[in-house]
């Protein structure tokens, strides 16, 4: 894990303790991102690569530093 205990990628994520929030942390952005219509699905064309991604792991913390948001 880097600094504050935020996983650095999915498999991270996914061992973590907090894995279930992470999920749902996942979850409601995919989700987000199909109700605002981000993208399009298409068939790619022959010979062409996906554009990757990569998940960015955040805690927000309140005056405390007690968690209070996961984000993804």
């Amino acid at each position: 894990m880097l600094d504050n205990d935020k996983p650095a990628n999915y498999i991270e994520a996914m061992v973590d303790l907090d894995s279930k929030k992470w999920q749902s942390a996942m979850r409601s952005e995919i989700d987000s991102i199909g109700d605002n219509q981000v993208w399009n699905l298409v068939d790619l064309p022959d010979g062409v690569r996906p554009i990757e991604c990569k998940w960015i792991h955040k805690k927000k913390k309140d005056m405390d530093e007690n968690v209070h948001v996961y984000k993804a």
